[in-house]
């Protein structure tokens, strides 16, 4: 039997605010009734001590609790009852609630038998009776809860998979995450099932290109969070028209990662690498010592990155973001081609994004980068099958001073470059 614990006769027990601990995984009610603020407001002097239990966990006095704060009051009048454990604050809380004042609505409610049964292992019929609902009405709870549970686990599977994680990874991290022990057949099934595939997926493109000269894709400048950052759309394209669906994707040079954003939204399996990595989706690694193989012991179908700078650019980015000399980013190219070789399939293509290279900013002649590269590439067992022609904004090729230099000393600037598919032959 719980029992409050008794106050000294003439005596009020004081609390500061700063002790009370609001607790929402023992608390039931999760809405704030502005009306009844604003009463309890001016009648704050004849507002009844809140319940807490011996641990200063809120029982009962949401409401009083939120008007004392806004009143700015260091103190509030408390009653303490003599528990301590979750689920008896819990239970106390919930019954104190739905007997007097505000009642819980629907969303409480539903809240509290979902907490009740997966918390606290009540039955249903218990669940019915502690919240004076129909034990139908709970069935119903649990079943929308089972369902959100199963949808969740489903889309973690599936966002896994896409990572390239093997079934028995995926396995491991579902228990972790609370979702059981699956066996890896369940989970195998659940990577098949083409419906759960497409609901979680989106195949579509917001701006398909039909030709191989491709519209200039702008990005505005509060999305640049990258140097360098390539538009989505463009990515887009490159994942639609060179791969499909459950197809494997490498970026070894990811850069900010959008190529993962777009391949999880389209439905490819990717991995991502960097010899910078800025978040913990991509795997530090240098393309220039190698390409990882994959756990899920597959080759890829589609290797895309946006190669080194030339030294032009040497002010603007990390050291490892460019090269010193046109001899050497050539001989990058192909070492990092030469190394993508062990990881891709045959037939499958290699894309590679070549920015416009000149010998000295505004002056000397332009570098033929994409035919030389291509020529390298070649020799490494590749077939280039297109060239797209793929003109971007000043803000992903240069620099607001260099646009400013130019525009002083009247130069046009080479916002052409060139996509260069490839095939392994």
């Amino acid at each position: 039997m719980m029992r409050e614990t008794s106050l000294p006769s003439g005596h009020t027990m004081k609390l500061k605010l700063s002790e009370i601990i609001f607790d929402a995984e023992v608390y039931p009610r999760i809405e704030k009734d502005d009306e009844k603020i604003n009463l309890y407001r001016q009648a704050i002097d004849l507002l009844p001590p809140i319940i807490i239990s011996k641990n200063k966990k809120l029982i009962d006095g949401y409401h009083r609790l939120i008007v004392y704060r806004l009143e700015q009051k260091k103190e509030i009048e408390a009653k303490v009852l003599d528990i301590t454990e979750d689920q008896d604050i819990y239970l106390e809380a919930l019954k104190r609630n739905s007997s007097h004042g505000m009642q819980l609505n629907l969303a409480e409610k539903k809240r509290a038998a979902i907490a009740l049964y997966e918390k606290y292992k009540f039955t249903e019929a218990e669940i019915a009776e502690i919240l004076s609902v129909t034990q139908k009405s709970i069935s119903n709870y649990i079943a929308d809860l089972i369902k959100i549970k199963k949808e969740e686990r489903a889309r973690m599977i599936l966002d896994l998979y896409l990572k390239c994680y093997p079934e028995h990874e995926i396995g491991i991290l579902l228990k972790k995450a609370g979702h059981g022990n699956l066996e890896r057949r369940q989970i195998h099934n659940i990577i098949e099932d083409s419906e759960i595939f497409s609901k979680f997926t989106k195949i579509a493109i917001t701006s398909p290109q039909h030709s191989n000269s491709w519209k200039q894709f702008n990005l505005d400048k509060s999305q640049i969070k990258f140097k360098g950052q390539l538009p989505k759309e463009l990515v887009q394209n490159i994942i639609y028209y060179y791969s499909e669906p459950r197809d494997i994707v490498i970026d070894p040079m990811a850069g900010s990662g959008i190529t993962g954003v777009v391949c999880k939204e389209m439905g490819r399996r990717h991995k991502l690498y960097d010899i910078d990595p800025i978040h913990e989706e991509i795997e530090q690694n240098d393309i220039l010592k190698g390409v990882p193989k994959l756990k899920v012991n597959k080759l890829a179908d589609l290797i895309f990155f946006d190669p080194w700078y030339f030294s032009l650019l040497k002010n603007d980015y990390p050291p490892s973001k460019f090269t010193e000399s046109y001899d050497s980013f050539l001989d990058s190219i192909k070492k990092a081609t030469n190394n993508c070789l062990p990881v891709l399939k045959k037939g499958g293509r290699l894309v590679l994004l070549m920015k416009p290279m000149r010998e000295k900013l505004y002056e000397g002649r332009w570098l033929p980068s994409s035919r030389d590269s291509s020529i390298l590439i070649e020799k490494n067992g590749f077939e280039l099958i297109q060239e797209i022609s793929a003109p971007l904004s000043f803000h992903e090729t240069f620099s607001p001073h260099q646009v400013k230099e130019a525009e002083e000393r009247k130069v046009l600037l080479n916002i052409v470059n060139h996509i260069l598919v490839f095939k392994r032959m």
